[in-house]
């Protein structure tokens, strides 16, 4: 019984591998490695043109989740400058001038986006996604 089991143990061994072979590239084939071991010649060959498909392939599927160089530069967004209320009550209103009618009342220290400081007297700003009106430039710094 125990013939029988070292038998079995001794076929079921995997052979030494002795010889490593690199074949260059011809025009019949594509280069690949062969291994062969001591007892028999088993060729094992690993395409390398398998090799370059799978590498494209994962490359094609990780594009989407790259970002190109455009984005990296500030998320392709405008900055603005930020401007901060110094006198209480200050009026926003719709156009840039006394006669438009008042959107919301600011308060000291309270901060603002400026859109457009191009007027000599009044900016564009926008307080919120919802309000965008004008102030005083007096009553402001930015």
């Amino acid at each position: 019984m125990a013939d029988k089991k070292k038998s079995i143990s001794k076929k079921n061994k995997i052979p030494k591998i002795t010889q490593t072979e690199f074949t260059m590239l011809t025009a019949d084939e594509p280069p690949s490695i062969k291994i062969y071991s001591r007892k028999k010649r088993i060729p094992v060959k690993l395409l390398i043109t398998s090799l370059l498909t799978a590498l494209v392939i994962i490359a094609f599927l990780s594009v989407p989740y790259l970002k190109s160089p455009l984005d990296l530069k500030s998320d392709n967004k405008k900055s603005y400058k930020t401007g901060i209320i110094i006198v209480d009550d200050t009026v926003v209103r719709e156009g840039n001038g006394i006669e438009f009618p008042p959107i919301a009342k600011l308060k000291r220290a309270q901060t603002f986006v400026v859109l457009n400081s191009e007027d000599a007297k009044w900016i564009k700003v926008k307080l919120d996604e919802e309000h965008v009106g004008w102030l005083e430039k007096s009553k402001i710094i930015f």
